[in-house]
């Protein structure tokens, strides 16, 4: 705090009431007269309280005199420059680009309205300032990209550490022009620095209202020509208001293949369920679409659309990696089978192969009938995996379990001999695999038991490890098995171990891998933001700025308390007209001179109280 203490000299003023106090003390002769002998106990109680009144008026009059003199002398409390306004400066300003600016206020953009401020921020800097605007934005929440600013603070807390760490100067500001949304305000990470001083300038001047849709779900996993492809949508309300009668519009390659009318309770996120049928093969975009009844209660229209794509192969090139004859048979007239019934668009299209070494031709492969991999198989293999691939292992009779194990995190024991008919125990009924298979009835919980018995000769009890997971099981243990992009039987291919490849299992679960596992999404992920197992979210903004509740001013001083910063100043819309005064303020400091008048006025009201109240006259 800064003073003028030559004006602190006038606080000897302060004598001058206790000079008359202490006068007022002085005793003076008594003489008792016996008539006033009775009243001796009561004056010595009223004196009492009139000492006691007394020392409370010199007391007020004491702190009088030093706020009036405090308040000529106009204390200070020193800004965040330690060499006032006229030390060299960095000034970083920070523009909120993010759709949800897009709201008019008075008919202009809340972004318009900061483009104003931020140009209006540029004259508070001298030319020996240094300046740098940046802009924030609003990227997919699907796409990593790290050259982008995002409006959430933690990036934006990111960003100014990298360049405070690169810049060298004793003072900096930080301005944040941006609605101030809740959402951006969480995780936040900073490197405590006392010389910057942060500026949160609010541009909304209320919430606002909205409706968006955030997500569209597949919830049909291995979407089929014929088949009807399940979704849904979800949409949510970000009001405190029911919305009635609201319409939803379903567009499958720019085609209309369906409507919906609902009702969603406030703050209520909402699951709307759609089913249409494909268009034939080949990529497909869902497009749902949010046609509000009433504006005023949808702020931001950029987020009343959400597309995803979804992809029915056209042809899958299978490789059936095999150096034992017949090893293949039934898995090659299962795919015969289905070629077969759909003449004029074979789908799967297999060529047999006894080694690895040319096995990324193929979308999908199979190994079977091989007894053990070399060094460079299991590099083909692997290397094929991370590439996004999958591949379906059918171990051969009398293997070596050791060069398996190299494969994946799966461990297969040894060899198993049973010679028995064994139950499905369990089976995977959520996997892609199995989708559709068993009908049952909504409230039915299907029973895998039901199904058929497998004879098993012998088998390779599968241990799970990593992110492995059982697909079927029996009673003796694992019949198969995913891990990530792989498949793998305890059981061949064929029916030296089992009588499974005549099982009613084995044509859909191959049928099915080849689709599950063939890498024909690459085609998706060279045109889109992010792949999914054979589907693909394309909208380009980042569902969490839909939700336009703003951050309280409380709140947001408890989050910048888990930051470390320690100076900083809210500019609420309504004090923007004076950022000048505040920012000036900030920099050179706060005079206390007011506050200190303003004191002694009630210092000097309260004397005046005690002085005409009807239980004290002096």
């Amino acid at each position: 705090m800064i003073i003028d203490t030559t004006i602190l000299i006038a606080l000897a003023a302060v004598a001058i009431p206790i000079l008359l106090h202490l006068l007022n003390l002085q005793k003076v002769q008594k003489m008792e007269f016996s008539t006033l002998m009775f009243l001796k106990e009561i004056q010595k109680s009223r004196f009492r309280r009139i000492r006691i009144k007394h020392l409370l008026l010199l007391i007020v009059r004491i702190f009088i005199i030093i706020f009036l003199v405090l308040a000529f002398a106009d204390p200070l409390i020193t800004g965040y420059s330690s060499k006032g306004s006229n030390t060299r400066k960095l000034g970083i300003v920070y523009l909120d680009s993010s759709y949800s600016m897009l709201s008019k206020n008075d008919s202009v953009t809340l972004y318009d309205k900061s483009k104003k401020i931020a140009n209006q921020l540029s004259q508070y800097f001298t030319s020996s300032d240094e300046v740098i605007t940046l802009t924030t934005t609003v990227q997919s929440d699907t796409t990593p990209d790290r050259s982008f600013i995002k409006s959430n603070f933690n990036s934006i807390l990111h960003k100014t550490n990298e360049i405070l760490q690169s810049k060298n100067y004793n003072t900096s500001e930080v301005f944040i022009i941006s609605d101030l949304q809740k959402v951006n305000y969480h995780n936040n990470q900073y490197l405590p620095n006392d010389n910057t001083h942060f500026y949160f300038i609010d541009a909304a001047n209320d919430q606002y209202q909205n409706l968006s849709v955030s997500n569209i779900i597949l919830d049909t996993k291995l979407p089929e020509p014929s088949k009807p492809v399940k979704i849904n949508v979800v949409v949510r309300n970000h009001n405190e208001s029911l919305m009635a009668n609201q319409k939803l519009n379903i567009y499958l390659n720019d085609v209309k293949v369906d409507e919906k009318f609902f009702d969603i309770s406030p703050r209520e996120i909402k699951k709307i369920e759609v089913s249409f049928k494909p268009q034939g093969k080949g990529l497909q975009t869902i497009k749902a679409e949010l046609v509000p009844d009433n504006k005023a209660f949808d702020a931001f229209t950029e987020d009343n659309v959400f597309f995803r794509r979804f992809y029915i192969p056209e042809k899958i090139n299978i490789g059936l990696v095999s150096k034992e004859q017949g090893s293949t048979r039934f898995i090659k007239a299962v795919f015969d089978a289905e070629n077969k019934s759909n003449p004029e668009s074979k789908v799967y299209n297999y060529t047999e192969t006894g080694t690895t070494d040319n096995i990324n031709s193929f979308d999908v492969i199979y190994l079977c009938g091989l007894k053990d991999f070399s060094v460079s198989d299991v590099e083909n293999i692997q290397k094929y995996i991370i590439s996004g691939k999958g591949v379906f292992i059918f171990p051969s009779d009398n293997i070596s379990t050791e060069s398996y194990n190299k494969l994946s995190t799966f461990k297969l024991t040894k060899q198993e001999s049973i010679n028995k008919e064994l139950p499905i125990k369990e089976i995977n009924a959520e996997s892609p695999l199995f989708e559709g298979l068993f009908k049952i009835n909504k409230d039915e919980v299907f029973n895998a038991s039901t199904l058929d018995k497998i004879s098993l000769k012998s088998y390779y009890p599968i241990v799970p490890a990593g992110k492995s997971s059982p697909l079927i099981a029996i009673s003796s243990g694992i019949l198969l098995s995913e891990d990530a992009n792989l498949l793998i039987s305890s059981v061949s291919a064929d029916e030296t171990m089992s009588d499974f490849p005549r099982h009613s299992l084995f044509a859909p679960v191959i049928l099915r891998s080849a689709s599950y596992l063939s890498s024909e999404n690459s085609l998706i992920t060279s045109q889109t933001t992010q792949t999914v197992k054979h589907e693909t979210i394309l909208t380009e903004r980042d569902t969490l700025e839909s939700n336009p509740e703003l951050i309280l001013p409380a709140v947001l001083k408890t989050s910048l308390s888990l930051t470390g910063i320690k100076n900083y100043t809210i500019v609420d819309s309504k004090d923007i007209p004076n950022l000048e005064t505040i920012i000036a303020e900030n920099r050179s400091g706060k005079s206390l001179w007011n506050y200190a008048l303003i004191a002694s006025l009630l210092f000097l009201a309260f004397e005046i109280f005690l002085i005409f109240s009807n239980k004290y006259k002096p």
